[in-house]
């Protein structure tokens, strides 16, 4: 039964991690749509996804 939480609580992170990282690439393409680079890029991202 542990087994079986651990598991599915591994399951959760990665899938946690997934969607953060195509959060993060869904922004970052909307920046160089916009022209947006250097340091405004990376605070453009930060704002995007939310952190």
């Amino acid at each position: 039964m542990t087994a079986a939480r651990s598991a599915q609580g591994q399951e959760h992170q990665d899938q946690m991690q997934l969607c953060m990282a195509q959060a993060h690439l869904d922004c970052l393409k909307q920046a160089i749509v916009q022209k947006i680079t250097g340091d405004e890029r990376k605070e453009f991202v930060r704002t995007c996804i939310g952190l």
